[in-house]
């Protein structure tokens, strides 16, 4: 089959990617996971002038069902059941709008992979065959590897007109015939019927059964059940998929030290898969509540960086489209930006108030604490989007010794809400102590708790350094008398 060349109306209509406007813009060069904010197209672009190259790319976009998907969630600002912001997957001209979509950020794909490297594409039955071609034309069809069908088999559905659908499909194709696939890492256990068969030395379609003690190569239909209601791998993500599935993906296709991407991150199964097996990882997506999740599951160090540019749309969305349908008893809330954030939320200090915004301004936020004895507001997405949580606490000197009690972390609520406080460990990483600019120890979650240490009578200063699951920092500082 001979490359084609596609058309259809909307073909080529996105215009070149923007730079985006990174916050922050420093720590690029000393992390090599990424976790970015904000319009793919965008970011892709940003990567490929910045010189990055990936050796697999995994994306699992929207299918174009013309749905919206969202999470119910309790949310922490009252006794309310609100959705989290998540995604629109319907397009303005349908199919043709959504294949454009794709085809501009499967060019840049394209041009992020290494020679050596692969791409897989997850879809279902609306788009898949469309994509294809799609990629045929950008990767060549000489390039097409596998239609891998996953199926998820399960119980549920009822149809009268045609039979249950019960698969997606994931495009694999490479940069070039030189691309890697390791084989021994994806090897799968034979049935218990082969294996009786060459136990016994059946003759089997004119040959004896024999088996390999690794293990067989797995076909291209994969059953690997989705994540049931009870799992404890589920987080409540609408479209999270199961990590059996992007492990094989990752290992079959990369090797540790390798850097996976993944475009359209979501609750970050494919970055908790590279991290677990020692890859290097870049995810991207628009979500607050899937970049939360993400980067709970992911372990090592990484860069978190938000397109300003992008989020201050969506903070005028958040406010018009968000928080006017679902008030805050006994709160107020205020969508706001860098400055103009804080100034407004320095209006209303003496009441319940909820701040999203885009920025930290860490020294503008220090003035929301004065007059506040043993208070410390550090503000953390949680899953509504709400980021201002408060922390209390009290530094003590006496009888040469420093007694540091740390209670609970609690997020603003309305008057009696049953959801006031959360779990520290849900937005804090660790809390360490330093004497003197010399760190002592580190205070972990759970709290409350209480720390009683000698001082030799030299010491001047305390500092509890508290670092949320992003990796930002906050700091509180007192004076030892």
């Amino acid at each position: 089959m001979s490359d084609i060349t596609l058309n259809w109306p909307g073909k080529g209509s996105t215009p070149p990617p923007e730079s985006p406007n990174p916050y922050p813009v420093e720590g690029t060069e000393d992390n090599r996971n990424f976790l970015l904010q904000g319009d793919n197209y965008v970011w892709l672009n940003w990567l490929l002038e910045k010189g990055v190259k990936a050796d697999l790319i995994y994306m699992d976009p929207p299918f174009c069902t013309g749905n919206r998907f969202a999470s119910k969630i309790r949310t922490r600002a009252g006794n309310l059941e609100v959705e989290s912001l998540g995604f629109r997957d319907y397009w303005s001209t349908g199919m043709g709008n959504f294949l454009e979509m794709l085809r501009a950020r499967l060019d840049l794909c394209w041009q992020l992979l290494k020679d050596t490297g692969s791409i897989f594409v997850h879809l279902d039955w609306r788009t898949a065959h469309a994509t294809k071609l799609i990629m045929d034309e950008i990767f060549g069809s000489k390039n097409f590897r596998n239609e891998i069908i996953w199926w998820y088999h399960d119980p549920s559905g009822y149809t009268r007109k045609n039979y249950l659908r019960k698969h997606d499909t994931i495009l694999f194709y490479s940069r070039s015939a030189d691309y890697k696939f390791n084989l021994e890492e994806v090897r799968v256990p034979y049935s218990q019927g082969t294996l009786y068969q060459a136990e016994k030395g059946v003759v089997s379609f004119g040959r004896k059964t024999r088996v390999n003690p690794r293990g067989k190569p797995p076909e291209d239909v994969w059953e690997v059940p989705i994540i049931n209601s009870q799992a404890r791998e589920r987080l409540g993500y609408p479209t999270q998929k199961p990590l059996e599935l992007l492990e094989r993906i990752v290992r079959g296709s990369s090797d540790p030290g390798d850097l996976v991407v993944d475009p359209f991150c979501g609750s970050g199964t494919t970055l908790e898969a590279a991290d677990k097996l020692g890859r290097n990882w870049i995810g991207i997506d628009q979500n607050n509540f899937g970049l939360f999740l993400a980067r709970k599951r992911t372990k090592g160090p990484c860069f978190f960086a938000r397109d300003r540019n992008f989020l201050l749309k969506k903070s005028e969305e958040l406010q018009e489209g968000y928080y006017q349908k679902n008030p805050s008893p006994g709160a107020k809330v205020i969508v706001g930006t860098g400055k103009k954030g804080i100034d407004e939320v320095l209006k209303h200090k003496d009441e319940e108030v909820h701040w999203w915004d885009i920025d930290y301004p860490w020294e503008r936020v220090d003035e929301l604490e004065k007059g506040k004895e043993n208070l410390f507001l550090f503000p953390l997405y949680d899953q509504t989007g709400l980021p201002l949580g408060r922390l209390h606490y009290s530094l003590e000197s006496k009888s040469g010794e420093l007694i540091i009690c740390i209670d609970d972390y609690e997020q603003p609520a309305g008057e009696n809400s049953p959801l006031k406080k959360i779990k520290p460990e849900e937005g804090l990483d660790t809390i360490n102590l330093l004497l003197d600019g010399k760190k002592i120890s580190s205070i972990m979650p759970p709290f409350p708790q209480r720390f009683t240490l000698p001082l030799t009578g030299d010491e001047r200063e305390v500092v509890l350094q508290v670092v949320d699951i992003f990796g930002r920092q906050r700091k509180i500082t007192g004076s030892i008398n």
